[in-house]
């Protein structure tokens, strides 16, 4: 069958000086539609998500902005069945005047095997673009962060975690579809709720990152409890580490975001909404801090901790007493941030997915 051209949409005739939209190109090649909608359903309802008009006409970029982003799904007959080497040549045919993702997502026949995980074939359009796999809600996360990241380095840990086509060192050869890890981010597919982005009730602003660390407040019912909060966070002198030794605080480079506006905003609606700020050279963690109605529900309650450069889509407490440590160790490659979230975290989310999974 002779394959249509991707509706990947034109570039506008001042692109050379736009900022660029970042984005991914999510196309079924193979499943049924219960496998395309379930699909959908877990990407939930992103910025920027776009399909394309019946009537074949190129769907436009986004508006100019701070953040521009596109997510396009592309459910068309004629592509069913298409092998990966197939879509990265159509890709590479529309580069000449069109926008052209970052990272293309497929639906496969091995999506519709396996309805737990709904693994979804993935590669990035650079120059190795190996590919790999990955889950739908680990795409999801990964789409609402992928203006702030390195390309190269996240699909890079990809590949190593979830090869698409990895091969058995000892014996020489590739590993079959049973042998095959786990898709990048699997454990996101279970928690009950799962994390999922919906759309805000009204329109947030973005959020420019001009400090090391970055701390939002989304629970505005108990002013007290966030002023002994912050108090708590912007203490002088030393504090205490983990281990129990003195160490310089360094909350003077946070920046605290208190706005009604974000009342009740979500992890995943702040993840959309941060963006680098142009006029500063700050370093940042990687992490966001959210002031939550948890973490205010005592004077020195652990924060909501979300990664944007790593673990995309994961979240966990902090001791709000550690949020500078962990926001300069993180922006100076001083520790990692399995040293905060802990082996334990790590640990138990496995051991969580795997019941859930067994019990489903």
């Amino acid at each position: 069958m002779a394959r249509p051209s991707l509706p990947l949409p034109p570039l506008p005739p001042e692109a050379d000086d736009a900022p660029e939209v970042s984005g991914i190109l999510l196309l079924r090649t193979g499943g049924d539609d219960a496998t395309w909608k379930d699909v959908l359903h877990r990407l939930g309802d992103p910025p920027g998500l776009r399909t394309p008009a019946p009537d074949g006409d190129r769907p436009a970029l986004p508006q100019e902005g701070p953040i521009r982003r596109l997510l396009l799904a592309v459910d068309d007959p004629r592509w069913h069945g298409a092998s990966e080497q197939e879509v990265r040549e159509a890709v590479r045919a529309g580069a000449d005047g069109s926008w052209i993702p970052d990272v293309v997502v497929l639906v496969t026949d091995g999506t519709a095997a396996d309805p737990v995980l709904r693994p979804l074939l993935a590669f990035d359009t650079g120059d190795h673009g190996a590919a790999f796999r990955i889950a739908p809600r680990q795409t999801a996360a990964f789409y609402l962060v992928l203006h702030l990241l390195s390309l190269d380095l996240a699909v890079q840990d990809f590949e190593e975690r979830s090869p698409a086509d990895p091969w058995d060192e000892e014996d020489d050869e590739e590993m079959t579809d049973e042998d095959l890890p786990h898709p990048a981010g699997f454990y996101l597919e279970a928690p009950d709720p799962a994390p999922r982005y919906q759309s805000p009730a009204r329109p947030l602003p973005p959020i420019p990152q001009e400090g090391w660390g970055l701390l939002v407040r989304t629970d505005f019912g108990d002013d007290a409890a966030w002023a002994a909060l912050v108090a708590h966070i912007h203490h002088p002198g030393n504090v205490l580490n983990s281990a129990g030794e003195e160490e310089e605080d360094f909350v003077d480079f946070f920046q605290i975001v208190d706005d009604p506006v974000f009342a009740g905003a979500t992890p995943q609606q702040l993840m959309a909404l941060v963006h680098a700020d142009g006029d500063s050279d700050e370093m940042a963690s990687g992490v966001l801090l959210i002031a939550d109605r948890e973490a205010l529900a005592a004077p020195r309650g652990d924060l909501l901790a979300v990664p944007l450069d790593d673990h995309f889509g994961l979240t966990f407490r902090l001791a709000s007493g550690q949020a500078g440590n962990l926001s300069v160790n993180l922006a100076i490659a001083n520790q990692d941030l399995e040293d905060y979230m802990g082996r334990e975290l790590a640990d138990s989310l496995l051991e969580d997915w795997w019941r859930r999974a067994m019990r489903g």
